[in-house]
């Protein structure tokens, strides 16, 4: 345990991208609350400590049985926190890990009270922008708790608005089609596709963009069609598929604008879907007697009754270095009152050689990482051949007669053949520059797919004439898409766009 202020932690029950969460009791009030604490290397930049200020501010506005509430918020020898309410639950995306998709009649509870949570956080103004499965929380009783308001936006503050013009806000599974765009406009009915993607997961069990890299998912999120939850569970009804396309339409202005306005639509389904056996089948296989309070201190060794013990103090600065040291979550770090003890002349020496054999391997790593790594990189460098001119003549002849061959192919078809051969022409790109390019970068990949949609559309357009003329210079404009900068065309000078 640690005393930290006005509270007492008792065990690191999580860790996430902000910090840690401890499990602690509140000395005053003797409650116990997750105490949520900004990681030091985060604090260092200001824009961290303002987004986790903001996050405290927003959620200490809010007061719903649906959301987690917070108690408190402030900083404690330089160390940044906020308490909140302890739910004895499991998150949404937990509970489908272990268990799998959730019964129809479960998941729609779970939907409409999320609807209701967000019906109320726009209701005071403010935009989640990051809900998804992980951020609800299930108690016993199937309560749904919407929790870490860390990206929430104020609809009327643009003067301190934390997000920056061309920086992606959000988790990339979840995010909607205009908050990759730009996240400084979005408005409420971001939260609404956000939505429909966490309840596409919750009757599927997964999201419905897997990809390998998170640019892949949020080109996904904005070209690709969603697919229809049948897919994966054909006994799920074409009107379910239909709910879950309105609130993850593409189109804002197709999507319900408001959260009212999805309750109205989603509680109709709920008497169609009564409670079931299924679904307290379902729930009764989640061991939510794992996060009681009491199980998780006895779990760790702690009595309750110790738990309101004063503590040691310790040196100013000295707490940081102790919260955020390694270890597992829900690791119990003791350190109470009690005498200290002499230690066992064992101990230092097993202590000292621990010590020593940390000194020498940490000597050894630092050495490989910045002398021989370095050398071995050099070497490898060196003894790769560059590419003769013949070599980079012949690439570039390779790479024209494909522009070529992809220009024909695109003015002979008719407008019906169109569409489906531009995908098939794209695909071809696409390949293409993963095979014979080896571009690794995803996103680059995509813009050049892009730009070659535009050039294909503009060839269409021309008359046969106009093509003649102005093929050389489309060529050339296909061919500069993949040119690295530095390039050099053969017998020729670099190239420039």
């Amino acid at each position: 345990m640690i005393g930290f202020g006005r509270y007492n932690l008792l065990l690191r029950i999580g860790r996430g991208g902000m910090g840690t969460v401890w499990l602690g009791r509140q000395k005053a009030l003797g409650r116990y609350c997750a105490v949520k604490l900004l990681d030091p290397s985060l604090a260092a930049k200001p824009e961290n400590n303002d987004r986790f200020v903001r996050e405290t501010r927003a959620a200490a506005s809010l007061s719903h049985p649906n959301i987690v509430s917070v108690f408190d918020g402030d900083e404690f020898d330089g160390q940044h926190f906020i308490a909140m309410e302890y739910v004895e639950g499991f998150g949404v995306a937990e509970i489908l890990q272990l268990r799998g998709p959730a019964p129809v009649a479960l998941a729609l509870r779970w939907l409409e009270q999320a609807a209701v949570a967000l019906d109320y956080v726009h209701g005071r103004g403010l935009i989640h922008r990051d809900v998804k499965p992980h951020n609800m929380l299930i108690n016993a009783e199937n309560t749904l708790k919407l929790m870490d308001l860390g990206l929430a936006k104020d609809m009327l503050d643009t003067e301190h608005s934390l997000t920056v013009t061309g920086t992606v806000v959000g988790s990339p599974s979840y995010i909607s089609p205009e908050q990759i765009r730009n996240a400084k406009t979005v408005d409420a009915r971001t939260d609404l596709y956000s939505l429909g993607i966490s309840f596409f997961q919750m009757l599927t069990g997964k999201v419905p963009f897997e990809r390998s890299s998170a640019a892949a998912v949020c080109v996904a999120h904005l070209q690709e069609p969603m697919p229809s939850v049948r897919l994966a569970d054909p006994q799920l009804t074409a009107g379910l598929d239909r709910l879950v396309a309105r609130l993850a339409a593409k189109n804002p202005a197709a999507r319900h604008q408001t959260a009212a306005q999805a309750l109205a639509e989603i509680r109709p389904w709920l008497e169609q879907y009564p409670w079931d056996d299924a679904s307290r089948a379902y729930l009764a296989g989640v061991p939510f007697t794992d996060r009681t309070v009491a199980h998780l201190l006895k779990t760790e060794g702690i009595e309750m009754r110790h738990v309101d013990d004063n503590l040691t103090p310790m040196a100013r600065g000295a707490m940081a270095t102790v919260l955020q040291g390694d270890g597992h979550d829900a690791t119990a770090i003791m350190q109470d009152t009690t005498p200290v003890r002499k230690r066992r002349p064992w101990l230092w020496l097993v202590g000292g050689m621990l010590l020593g054999a940390a000194l020498v391997g940490g000597t050894v790593f630092v050495m490989w990482k910045q002398v021989v790594a370095p050398l071995i990189a050099q070497m490898k460098t060196r003894a790769k051949a560059s590419p003769t001119l013949a070599d980079l003549a012949a690439w570039q002849k390779q790479r024209r007669v494909f522009a070529e061959e992809s220009f024909g192919e695109a003015r002979r078809c008719s407008d019906a053949e169109w569409p489906g051969q531009k995908k098939r022409l794209l695909h071809k790109v696409r390949q293409n520059l993963e095979q014979q390019w080896r571009i690794q970068d995803p996103a680059m990949r995509e813009r050049i797919v892009a730009n070659s949609a535009e050039l294909l559309d503009e060839v269409r357009a021309m008359s046969q004439t106009e093509y003649q003329k102005f093929k050389p210079a489309l060529v050339d404009r296909w061919l500069m898409q993949g040119r690295k900068p530095g390039d050099r065309p053969p017998g020729g000078k670099a190239a420039t766009r």
